[in-house]
C-alpha cells in the first residue's frame, strides 16, 4: 500500500477542525461483493494545516491494510464528512469488511455528514440542475483538472496493474485529488443549513431598495456567516417572454387606481427604468454577506394586460384595444365592438410591476391582480403602485422564498 500525503489547496473555514474528516473511495465497480477498493483519499487538519493523504491499493492486493490504516487515521469523536456516503461509500465499505473479515465498527459509532444530503433541500435556491458533486461545486469556484470517466478510472487503474507506470498512478490520484477538493470546497455553503429555512418573523425586518431596472430585498439572518466570506449565486430562471400553452382563468377583480394617484406615486418612486422594456436575460441572484440575505429580482416599466375572467360576458373594443363588461358595452356602436375572446378580453395598465415567482394562488386569494405580457405568457407582475401596501410586500416576499424552498 502506497500512502500519499500532500498539503489540502482549498482554504477551508474556520468553523472546521481536527474532529471533521472528509473522504472519499474509487472502486473496481458499484458492487461491492464483485468488485475492490483501490483507493481512499481523506482530507484531515494535522497540527493546525489541512492535508490530503491518499492511501492507494498500488498492487491490487493491499486492500485489508488500506481499509485498517483508514481506521488508524480516524481522530476520536470525528465527524465523517463525504458525498452521497450514506448510500455508497459506507455501504460499500461495510460490505468489503465483512467480505474481508474485518470489524466495522470504527464507521458506525462515529457521526456523518453527508454533503449530499445536506445541499439537497437547497436544490431550487441553489439553482441545480442536478445532484452531483461536480454540479454543486462549480459555485464555489473549483475547477477540476481530472478528466476521467468512472468507466475510464477502472480501466486505467487495471492498465496500471500490469504496466506500473507513473503516469497511470498520477491519473489515478487526481482524480481521487479533485473529488477531495470540491468535497471540500463545498465547506464554503456549509452555513446554508444554519440559516435557512427563513422564518415569517424573519420577513417583517425585510427592507426594500429599487436601483435601475432591479428590485432588491434585504432579509436578517438568524446566524452571522463568516466575515471574510461572500456567496452570491445567480439563479437560472430568466425573465424572458416564455410561450406556453393557455393559462387557467384567473378568477379575481380588477381595482385600477386612478391615473392621477398612479402618476404621482410615480413622480415618487426613487428609481427609474427603461419604458417598454421586458428586462430580458436579467436573472434573480442572492448575494448572502454577514448577516444580511439580498434576493435581487428585474422589475418591469411599462404596459401590461390583466385578462378578466369568463370572456363570454365581455366584448372587446378594437379602436381602444380594451375589453368592457357586456352590461357596459350595450351602448357602443356595434360597428366598434366584437365580442371578446380569451385572448382579448383585457384591461391595461402602465406602471412598475414586480414578477411573480412559482403560484400565483396566495395573490389571487386576496383579489390582488395578475399582470401579463399577453394571454399566452407564463410570466406574471404584480402592479407596485400606491396600492403596494405592507401586506402584499409580505405576500411577495413569500412567495420568492416559498419558489427557493426556504421559507418555514
Amino acid at each position: 500500500m502506497l500512502e500519499i500525503k500532500t498539503p489540502c489547496p482549498i482554504s477551508m473555514p474556520s468553523s472546521f477542525h481536527e474532529e471533521h474528516l472528509f473522504f472519499d473511495i474509487e472502486t473496481t465497480g458499484l458492487n461491492a461483493k464483485g468488485s475492490i477498493l483501490y483507493l481512499i483519499g481523506i482530507g484531515k487538519k494535522e497540527n493546525g494545516s489541512w492535508n490530503f493523504i491518499q492511501l492507494f491499493n498500488e498492487d491490487g492486493k493491499s486492500e485489508k491494510e488500506l481499509i485498517l490504516r483508514f481506521f488508524e487515521l480516524l481522530p476520536k469523536n470525528a465527524t465523517l464528512i463525504h458525498y452521497n456516503g450514506t448510500t455508497f461509500d459506507l455501504p460499500y465499505l461495510k460490505t468489503r469488511c465483512q467480505q474481508l473479515s474485518l470489524s466495522f465498527s470504527p464507521l458506525e459509532t462515529l457521526s456523518h455528514e453527508d454533503y449530499y444530503s445536506y445541499f439537497r433541500p437547497f436544490k431550487t435556491l441553489l439553482s441545480l440542475p442536478n445532484g452531483k458533486q461536480h454540479t454543486l461545486e462549480k459555485l464555489t469556484g473549483f475547477q477540476r483538472q481530472d478528466t476521467l470517466s468512472g468507466k475510464k478510472l477502472i480501466e486505467q487503474y487495471f492498465l496500471y496493474l500490469k504496466l506500473q507506470t507513473k503516469q497511470q498512478e498520477q491519473l489515478l490520484l487526481l482524480h481521487n485529488f479533485d473529488d477531495l477538493c470540491g468535497l471540500m470546497s463545498l465547506s464554503s455553503l456549509a452555513h446554508l443549513k444554519e440559516r435557512f429555512p427563513l422564518s415569517k418573523e424573519q420577513l417583517e425586518k425585510a427592507t426594500i431598495t429599487c436601483e435601475s431596472s432591479m428590485i432588491s430585498y434585504s432579509l436578517p439572518l438568524s446566524i452571522a456567516f463568516p466575515n471574510d466570506q461572500v456567496i452570491h449565486l445567480p439563479f437560472e430562471k430568466e425573465f424572458s417572454p416564455f410561450l406556453l400553452k393557455k393559462r387557467k382563468k384567473p378568477t379575481t377583480t380588477l381595482s385600477l387606481s386612478p391615473t392621477k394617484e398612479s402618476q404621482t406615486l410615480q413622480e415618487q418612486l426613487p428609481f427609474s427604468v427603461l419604458e417598454n422594456t421586458l428586462p430580458i436575460n436579467k436573472k434573480l441572484s442572492l448575494l448572502i454577506q454577514n448577516k444580511e440575505a439580498k434576493f435581487c429580482c428585474p422589475i418591469f416599466k411599462g404596459t401590461l394586460k390583466f385578462f378578466y375572467p369568463n370572456y363570454k360576458d365581455y366584448f372587446y373594443l378594437p379602436l381602444e384595444d380594451t375589453a368592457i363588461h357586456k352590461s357596459v358595452a350595450s351602448f357602443v356602436d356595434k360597428d366598434h365592438k366584437k365580442k371578446a375572446t380569451a385572448d382579448t378580453c383585457y384591461t391595461k395598465k402602465d406602471g412598475v410591476f414586480l414578477p411573480i415567482f412559482g403560484s400565483i394562488s396566495a395573490f389571487m386569494e386576496h383579489s390582488i391582480p395578475i399582470f401579463y405580457e399577453s394571454y399566452y405568457h407564463k410570466q406574471g407582475w404584480i402592479s407596485y403602485d400606491s396600492s403596494f401596501s405592507l401586506q402584499m410586500q409580505q405576500l411577495w416576499i413569500e412567495n420568492l422564498l416559498e419558489y427557493f424552498q426556504i421559507l418555514r
